[in-house]
């Protein structure tokens, strides 16, 4: 099965900005894309290594390849939860889909 047809849980990435109000910092963040992604998380067998590695609480989410730099100072935001961004791997050669590598925020 092809993996654009998995794709079918919506993520919102956000960029986070301060914003200077009155004299006041607030941080503020904005939704700067909304994708169909497909989820995969750390597996059973693979849990021992994600472990030592420190990677257990880690979500693979992968959209379909868009024009824009996502960047490790995003976030990503699915069902309430925030994730912070930890790697991304762009597809290059094929243009086709852009794997994000995240972690839940206040594990």
């Amino acid at each position: 099965m092809n993996l654009i047809n998995k794709m079918n849980q919506v993520i919102e990435v956000q960029e986070k900005k301060t914003i200077n109000d009155k004299g006041i910092s607030k941080t503020e963040y904005t939704t700067i894309l909304k994708a169909y992604a497909h989820l995969d998380t750390v597996w059973a067998k693979d849990y021992q290594t994600a472990l030592s590695s420190g990677t257990q609480n880690r979500i693979k989410f992968t959209i379909r390849f868009v024009p824009l730099e996502i960047t490790n100072k995003m976030h990503i935001l699915f069902k309430g939860e925030t994730y912070n961004i930890k790697e991304v791997y762009p597809d290059y050669t094929n243009h086709q889909v852009i794997q994000i590598m995240a972690e839940k925020v206040g594990i």
